[in-house]
C-alpha cells in the first residue's frame, strides 16, 4: 500500500491543506504538523475604479458673439410728412356757396442736423358736382434745426356749383414733406401720389416710407 502526502515540507512558513491519496484517489485529509499554521487563503484585492474627473468650476462659457447694430449715416436726410389734421368731417354746402374753412399739416425734421424742407398740399374734389378746390392749396418751404417739427395752417374754401350731384362724396387731402424742397418738378398739382412724385422725394431721403400723408374728407352734404 502507497502512501502520498500532498503538502509542502516542513520548512515552508505556512502549511498548505493536504490530503492522503491512495491510487490517486483521496482518503483523508493529512495529520496537521505541529507549530506549522495553516496558510490562509488569498483575498483578492479590488481595484479601485478611476473617479471621474471633476469640471472645473472655472472653466470659461463661451459667450454669445453681440451682433452689431448698424449706425445711422449722421449726414443723412430725413423730412417727415407726420400728419394731417384740422379737416371737417362733412361741409354743407348750397349750390354755388363758399364755405370758408382750414386744416394743418405738421411736418418735422428728423434729420441730425438743420434742414429745408418743401411742403406741398393738394385737395381733390369729388368727381362730380363741379366743386372747389380741385388741386393746389398750398406750396411753402420751412427751415426747421435738427428734431425739430412745426404745424402749418391751410386755409380752404369749399364750393359745389351742383352739391346734390356731390352729396354724400368726400374730398381728399393729400401733402408732402420734400427734404430740399427741390422735387418740386416731380411733385407739381395732382401728381403728390404718383410713381415719379415718389422717386423725386426718395432719391435723398433716408426714410422715404414717411414723406407723404393723406386723409379723406370733408364729405360733401347738399342742402
Amino acid at each position: 500500500m502507497t502512501f502520498t502526502i500532498a503538502f509542502s515540507h516542513f520548512q515552508t512558513r505556512c502549511r498548505i491543506s493536504a490530503e492522503w491519496t491512495r491510487f490517486g484517489q483521496t482518503i483523508g485529509p493529512a495529520s496537521r504538523v505541529s507549530g506549522v499554521p495553516d496558510c490562509a487563503t488569498p483575498t483578492a484585492t479590488a481595484t479601485p475604479s478611476p473617479s471621474p474627473t471633476p469640471t472645473s468650476p472655472f472653466t470659461p462659457t463661451p459667450s454669445p458673439t453681440a451682433t452689431a447694430t448698424p449706425t445711422p449715416n449722421p449726414a443723412g436726410h430725413d423730412a417727415r410728412l407726420t400728419r394731417i389734421s384740422g379737416v371737417p368731417k362733412t361741409v354743407r354746402l348750397l349750390p354755388g356757396e363758399i364755405v370758408a374753412d382750414s386744416g394743418s399739416i405738421v411736418v418735422a425734421n428728423q434729420s441730425t442736423h438743420s434742414d429745408t424742407i418743401g411742403v406741398y398740399v393738394d385737395v381733390m374734389a369729388p368727381a362730380a358736382g363741379g366743386c372747389t378746390p380741385n388741386g393746389r392749396v398750398l406750396e411753402t418751404t420751412v427751415t426747421l434745426a435738427a428734431g425739430a417739427k412745426t404745424t402749418i395752417p391751410v386755409p380752404v374754401s369749399y364750393s359745389c356749383a351742383d352739391p346734390a350731384a356731390a352729396n354724400g362724396l368726400s374730398y381728399t387731402w393729400i401733402a408732402v414733406a420734400d427734404h430740399g424742397a427741390d422735387d418740386l418738378a416731380s411733385c407739381g398739382p395732382e401728381a403728390l401720389q404718383s410713381v415719379a412724385c415718389f422717386n423725386a422725394l426718395a432719391d435723398d431721403d433716408q426714410d422715404p416710407a414717411d414723406n407723404r400723408a393723406s386723409r379723406n374728407g370733408p364729405r360733401v352734404v347738399a342742402q
